[in-house]
């Protein structure tokens, strides 16, 4: 299976295999989402062990948040973006400022994006990791 998804940072687009996908599905009765992540996540922690030696806990408090809001039903279609460099793990807005600064963005080791989409009545949910750089 080749799954590919579009990143648009800034002016640049990236296209990238999915190497992850997890699968999900709504419950209505507990008004939650049921996503089996592990490799998912499995990946991102490899990924903060070869590329940070420090700062790693950053991976953990942006997994908080996609959790909660799994947990919670919230979570929607979007896009997650994880840099990892030596200095630790950025995020979106992080990314994007460098990118404007540094189109090459050479301060990053690895840049993987978590695609996330639903189906038009929200009741199921794919997760695809991406690695773009």
């Amino acid at each position: 299976m080749n799954l590919q998804v579009k990143v648009r940072i800034s002016d640049r687009n990236f296209v990238a295999d999915a190497k992850e996908i997890a699968l999900g599905t709504y419950h209505s009765d507990t008004q939650c989402w049921n996503v089996n992540y592990t490799y998912v996540l499995s990946r991102l922690i490899q990924e903060a062990g070869r590329w940070c030696p420090s700062y790693v806990s950053d991976l953990f408090d942006t997994w908080k948040d996609i959790d909660k809001d799994i947990k919670d039903g919230t979570l929607g279609a979007g896009q997650w973006f994880f840099a990892f460099s030596y200095d630790g793990i950025e995020g979106y807005q992080q990314v994007k400022e460098r990118c404007e600064h540094d189109p090459c963005m050479r301060a990053y080791a690895a840049l993987w994006v978590l695609d996330i989409r639903t189906n038009t009545f929200d009741t199921l949910m794919e997760m695809r990791l991406v690695r773009v750089l």
